[in-house]
């Protein structure tokens, strides 16, 4: 049922569907409500497991940290570019961290035209990834 759309012609006539206009209007939101309820709803799994992932990434940094002093030796990325690898990917999940919470809270009250392009493309692209409906 993914990207489910509805055409709603007003030149459908009762006689031709034996359904009237409103209530092929009330169906279509009910999908889209429907849909709308899924997204929440997988967006927050998205966000838990996103969350699990930067838990898991300021642990390996924390490691790596004592690991490099008890060795008396220094990351090379930190060295050529002031920041480690993991500082990147710590920075970039908690990013998308915010975006997800964001793109939720905005499914939730229904205000997806309060994300930016850059929030609804990041949505869009977690939809696509959580593969069709079963």
């Amino acid at each position: 049922m993914r990207g489910l759309t509805i055409p709603l012609s007003r030149s459908i006539s009762a006689e031709q569907t034996g359904v009237s206009f409103a209530a092929l209007q009330e169906i279509q939101t009910m999908l889209t409500a429907n849909r709308q309820e899924q997204l929440v709803i997988e967006s927050d799994e998205t966000r838990g497991r996103a969350q699990a992932l930067l838990d898991d990434l300021i642990k390996a940094k924390q490691d790596a940290e004592t690991g490099l002093a008890q060795s008396q030796q220094s990351d090379p990325m930190s060295v050529v570019t002031g920041r480690s690898s993991l500082d990147n990917a710590i920075e970039r999940t908690r990013r998308m961290l915010t975006l997800l919470e964001r793109a939720t809270d905005a499914l939730r009250t229904g205000l997806h035209e309060s994300l930016t392009p850059e929030e609804r493309a990041l949505l869009t692209e977690i939809d696509s990834e959580l593969g069709p409906e079963a």
